[in-house]
């Protein structure tokens, strides 16, 4: 393809995203994940159905994590230093089992949520984390 028909929808350093209508092309660093999200991309869903608690990954990145446990559970969100997500990133949280899910944060993160309800309202309630700054989250959601 002729490098004048591809329009340039993001550059960031040395990192660029381009497409020709068609087909995406990604050139350089990860930085452009900073700055772009593919509305194709789908939705990846775990399922954590053991233990008592488990530490967002990076993987966990626009994923549903699906909780179905009989007793608490506990989501725990890492600080910035261990676990650099992109603010931006979103993270969704379905409680299939009868046990609550609680979501807590690492030393160093901060959670926001209205009226601190940070556990799943219950069986099938589902609830969305956002990062909206460097060691800051939101959760919303069916919370209690």
């Amino acid at each position: 393809n002729d490098l004048d028909d591809l329009a340039a929808l993001t550059h960031s350093g040395s990192a660029m995203l381009i497409s020709n209508g068609t087909d995406w092309l990604a050139q350089g660093t990860a930085a452009i994940k900073n700055s772009v999200d593919i509305a194709d991309r789908h939705i990846k869903i775990s399922s954590q159905n053991s233990s008592t608690a488990y530490t967002l990954v990076l993987d966990d990145d626009h994923s549903l994590i699906e909780v179905g446990t009989a007793l608490g559970y506990r989501i725990v969100i890492p600080a910035n230093a261990s676990a650099p997500f992109i603010t931006g990133t979103r993270i969704a949280i379905r409680q299939t089992g009868v046990g609550t899910v609680i979501v807590g944060t690492a030393s160093g993160a901060t959670l926001q949520s209205q009226g601190t309800a940070y556990t799943t309202g219950g069986q099938y309630a589902i609830a969305q984390l956002f990062k909206v700054g460097t060691d800051t989250w939101a959760l919303e959601g069916n919370l209690q």
